[in-house]
Order: structure tokens, then C-alpha cells, then sequence
């Protein structure tokens, strides 16, 4: 709720209301279940101070991106799931948020032989990647480890979604879905802190 005031201060899109409104109902429908259970929620683990930091510079940016990234945090963190599509899919909507912002489609189509991915009709985000670490003066060769993450983060959450059409029982997979979805947050993060400039430990 908290949240959704800060959005209602601002100039935030439409999308970002959906979010925020979604997330409520989420977190309503749980505390309807711990109450009618008598159960006490369960908390979440307190966020590292890369993941802070990386929720905090991206509200300053982009606050829908950061919402999606704190709320897969919180999910991450919190009681056990059946699925882990939902927060893998949130990081992966954070990251793209903030490449969109940080690299515009126009602007990376607009660079001097420049080509589409086959297929394609418009960059990719492993393409981006490249272009904002490039504005930077960022060799080829020094943007390989975030354009790989992002490379990664697509493979994951893409198998997520296609393994959707393909599984009749999803508690039989939820380890394996738990363990990707892990990979997922660790890869997006890897990249958020180098588009970010963002430097863990320091």
C-alpha cells in the first residue's frame, strides 16, 4: 500500500498500477489464509545490500522495475511455493523494464551497422545490454559476463513458460523450479549491477 501511494505521487504508468494492484491482492489472500488457518504469516528474509541497493537506484530510475524486482524478492524469501514462474518471470520484467529505458528501441536501431537478430523484429535485450555498456566505452570483451546473464535469464524464464504447456503435476518439479528461479534472481542481478554500476561490497 505503501508502494502504491508512492505510485500515485508520481507520474506512473498505467502498468505500474496492475502491478502494485496484483501484489495486493496477493498479499491480502494471504492473510486471509493465515487468519481462517490460525497460522502466523511467515517473514520474509531480510533483503543483502546489493539487492537494496539495486531496489533503491532503480525507483530513482524506474519504479515499476523496481517493483517488480522487490516483489520477486519477497516472494524468493518467503514460504515455500507450488510454482516459481511467477517471481522468475518478475525479475526478468525488471530487467527489461530498465534496459528499455536505459537503451530505446530507436536509439539502438539508429547505431552505424547496427543488424537485427534473425527473426527479430526489434533489439534484444542481450543486444541492449551491449549498447548501454557500450555508451559507457565499454570494450566488447568487458560486456560478454552481462550479456551472458541476460542470455541466461531469457533460456530460464523461457523454459519456465513452455515447461507450463508441458507438466501435469507441477509439485512433482517444484525443486527444480525453486532452484532455477534462484539462478534467475542471481543472473539478473549480475546484470542490474553492471547496468547500474552498481558495485557489490563496496
Amino acid at each position: 500500500m505503501q508502494s502504491l501511494l508512492e505510485a500515485a505521487r508520481k507520474h506512473s504508468v498505467k502498468a505500474t498500477y496492475e502491478r502494485l494492484l496484483k501484489a495486493i491482492d496477493r498479499a491480502l489472500l494471504d492473510l486471509e489464509k493465515a487468519v481462517l488457518t490460525g497460522e502466523q504469516p511467515t517473514e520474509t528474509r531480510p533483503y543483502e545490500p546489493t539487492d537494496r541497493r539495486i531496489v533503491e537506484t532503480l525507483a530513482r530510475i524506474l519504479p515499476s522495475a523496481a517493483f517488480a524486482y522487490e516483489q520477486a524478492l519477497r516472494d524468493l524469501g518467503g514460504p515455500d511455493r507450488l510454482s516459481w514462474r511467477g517471481p522468475a518471470t518478475d525479475l526478468r520484467e525488471s530487467l527489461r523494464e530498465i534496459l528499455d529505458h536505459l537503451a530505446p528501441d530507436e536509439a539502438v536501431l539508429g547505431q552505424p551497422g547496427f543488424k537485427l537478430e534473425k527473426d527479430r523484429t526489434s533489439p534484444t535485450m542481450k543486444q541492449k545490454v551491449r549498447f548501454v555498456l557500450g555508451m559507457r566505452g565499454v570494450t566488447k570483451t568487458g560486456s560478454k559476463a552481462p550479456e551472458g546473464a541476460v542470455q541466461a535469464v531469457e533460456e530460464i524464464v523461457g523454459g519456465f513458460v513452455r515447461s507450463a504447456y508441458a507438466r501435469s503435476s507441477v509439485s512433482t518439479h517444484t525443486p527444480t523450479e525453486r532452484d532455477e528461479g534462484l539462478r534467475v534472481h542471481t543472473y539478473v542481478r549480475a546484470a542490474l549491477c553492471e547496468l547500474l554500476e552498481i558495485h557489490p561490497g563496496a
